[in-house]
């Protein structure tokens, strides 16, 4: 489900971003009834910027402005042991990348992204705030990011393997 909802983590991340001088592009639908009035309400809302639902081209030039890619779903079944699209977005434009803390994440994705509670909003915050104050290690987990997902995490690479899965059921 592509959009904006409670369970991908949005109050607690405008919460996170309440009394900073943080940014937030968010780019996406209302999936819930009434959320964004809700959340509208948030003191940290003065801090986004909601460019509603966008193409491709749009997406992509507000994540090259970007200076952290922001992936703090709620725990949820849905979200702890699969791969959301967003951080390989994110990585590929050479982003650091601030994900949840599910056990999955940390040991598929490994060092190349900082995690943090997604219930917690200062951790959140602090996560934010600890990357920004250290441009070396943005620009090293970009780096290590956009490399995992060049030569690793891609289409190419995991078409090869399912062809190779495919071959070994034929025999």
């Amino acid at each position: 489900m592509r959009g904006i909802n409670k369970i991908r983590g949005i109050i607690p991340l405008i919460n996170a971003i309440e009394g900073t001088t943080f940014k937030l592009n968010l780019i996406g639908d209302f999936l819930e009834k009434n959320l964004k009035s809700e959340i509208e309400k948030l003191p940290g809302w003065k801090n986004v910027i909601y460019h509603g639902f966008c193409g491709r081209k749009k997406i992509n030039e507000i994540i090259s402005r970007s200076s952290i890619g922001m992936v703090t779903f709620l725990n949820a079944p849905n979200h702890i042991k699969t791969l959301a699209t967003k951080p390989f977005e994110y990585m590929m434009a050479g982003l650091p990348v601030i994900m949840s803390n599910f056990e999955y994440w940390q040991s598929f994705f490994g060092d190349v992204a900082i995690y943090t509670n997604p219930n917690d909003s200062k951790a959140i915050s602090d996560s934010i705030r600890n990357l920004l104050s250290n441009p070396n290690q943005m620009k090293s987990l970009g780096k290590k990011g956009q490399r995992l997902v060049k030569n690793e995490l891609n289409w190419k690479k995991e078409s090869l393997k399912l062809i190779r899965l495919y071959n070994s059921l034929d025999d």
